[in-house]
């Protein structure tokens, strides 16, 4: 029955680091869709001038408008705090300037994504490590102190 308690426990600990991987890639997932949206909102404007209204209806991509649809309060549930501040000021001064400022908002959201998918990644591989090593060895210590 120790055993048996034993090989839950590391399964569980080992579940919890793939869950927290899958977790991650997920954000790094949504950055990488925002930051299309974003490119796609710029070429809308460059190239059509197509008003605020209209930008979001025609974008089709469903993690995109779940973002957009829910509260802006809830946007760490998809990305990080510091990502989530400014996608909040993104999409609250979308459509309030002329052509070249909502350009320049364009690209500077662009190029923060970019930064911040590009940090994510690097963080990711060394957190996975971490996680795993964590929990393999956080699994190994309560199955000494069971048995």
């Amino acid at each position: 029955m120790k055993y048996l308690g034993a090989i839950l426990i590391m399964c569980g600990c080992v579940a919890l680091s793939y869950f927290y991987e899958k977790n991650q890639k997920n954000k790094i997932k949504y950055l990488i869709k925002m930051r299309d949206f974003v490119m796609y909102v710029r070429t809308k404007i460059e190239l059509f001038l197509t008003p605020r209204s209209k930008l979001f209806v025609e974008y089709n991509d469903d993690c995109i408008k779940s973002v957009l649809n829910d509260d802006k309060d809830n946007l760490s549930r998809y990305f990080d705090k510091r990502d989530s501040e400014y996608i909040c000021a993104f999409l609250e001064s979308l459509g309030k300037g002329m052509k070249d400022e909502e350009l320049s908002l364009c690209d500077y959201t662009i190029s923060r994504l970019s930064d911040s998918i590009e940090k994510s990644e690097s963080e990711l591989k060394n957190k996975i490590k971490v996680f795993r090593t964590l929990a393999i060895f956080g699994g190994a210590s309560l199955i000494i102190l069971i048995i």
